[in-house]
């Protein structure tokens, strides 16, 4: 084989590896969160558009509560996750359950650090919904 053929050969191999490359990371990225900063987790879509699908943990909503967790569910899930948000100081670890139990729903379940309580502690959450989990400190029984 002459050079040229040999270099032409490596050229091609390069150029389909990059391309399996960048197909890889579009897979990995479809439900990735376009930002996860502190209080908010947000995903995006195939395209890598920002959507209305998020998490967020912000002021209460209610009374006696510290903090309220609101989940938009808008159709750009394709997987579980776990993650964590902070608000005033409180972090609370938050569980994405995609599908759950094979139903169209979304479950959310959110763990509230010692001293307080997450009410209700899940929530299932239909397409283009909403729904909220307040934060309280917990008294004791």
């Amino acid at each position: 084989m002459n050079r040229r053929k040999i270099l032409s050969i490596l050229l091609q191999v390069v150029s389909v590896l990059i391309l399996l490359f960048t197909l890889l990371v579009g897979m990995f990225s479809l439900a990735s969160p376009a930002l996860a900063d502190g209080n908010i987790y947000k995903w995006t879509e195939l395209t890598g558009e920002k959507t209305g699908s998020y998490v967020v943990m912000d002021a209460p909503q209610v009374p006696a509560a510290v903090a309220t967790i609101t989940f938009q569910n808008d159709l750009v899930h394709n997987a579980d996750i776990r993650f964590t948000l902070t608000y005033e100081g409180i972090t609370v670890g938050v569980y994405f359950d995609y599908n759950y139990n094979g139903r169209p729903e979304e479950r959310l379940t959110v763990t509230a650090p010692e001293g307080y309580v997450a009410i209700p502690e899940d929530i299932l959450v239909s397409e283009y919904d909403i729904g909220v989990i307040h934060i309280y400190r917990y008294i004791g029984s």
